[in-house]
């Protein structure tokens, strides 16, 4: 039988984000918005936005 005690993970993630596409190689593409607003690990918010957009944006198809 199951048990009717509910455990709950502290959090499902530590950071969601929306990144927009950027305008050129040279740009890092901009965070549009985030949650929660107050995430500060610096090395996340460039490494993961880039991973976004690994490609030549600027080719055209």
């Amino acid at each position: 039988m199951g048990s009717t005690e509910t455990r709950h993970p502290p959090a499902m993630f530590d950071w969601f984000f929306e990144a927009g596409c950027p305008n050129s190689l040279e740009e890092d593409p901009p965070i549009l918005r985030q949650f929660p607003p107050d995430f500060q690990e610096q090395e996340a918010m460039q490494m993961v936005p880039r991973f976004c957009f690994p490609f030549d944006i600027e080719r055209p198809p």
